[in-house]
């Protein structure tokens, strides 16, 4: 799902949530059903705003937990980054120039050091054996 697809969901249940239109088919359901609806509803926007600001992003994030990918030494070495989950710091390391191409977008390599700690500096938080 898109992060703005996410962003309209989480909006759109904030506002059912909050009253300003009537989520209702024209008559009164019971205070029962109506408590479920708006708890239904808050757990679906709060998800949406949860998916939508990274604090669970699978595809960028289990990169960060997988070791450093060299490639294939093709051409002239390049520098690269990585994320060493056991120090909580993103290192450099000498990339050969060839990358696998059926994971090429999953591994732990980074072309900057800012790109590394904001897909991985958020795992800090987390205590994961290893």
């Amino acid at each position: 799902m898109r992060k703005i697809d996410l962003l309209m969901l989480g909006l759109l249940s904030i506002v059912l949530l909050t009253g300003f239109t009537s989520a209702k088919d024209g008559c009164e359901g019971s205070p029962t059903r109506n408590r479920m609806r708006k708890i239904d509803l808050l757990m679906l926007g709060l998800l949406s705003i949860v998916l939508l600001t990274g604090f669970t992003s699978a595809k960028d994030g289990f990169k960060c937990y997988k070791k450093k990918y060299p490639g294939k030494t093709c051409r002239t070495p390049q520098t690269r980054y990585y994320y060493d989950l056991a120090e909580n710091l993103c290192h450099t390391f000498k990339w050969g120039g060839c990358a696998d191409p059926d994971n090429a977008k999953s591994v732990n390599r980074f072309l900057t050091k800012e790109e590394c700690e904001k897909q991985c500096k958020m795992y800090q938080a987390h205590e994961v054996s290893i």
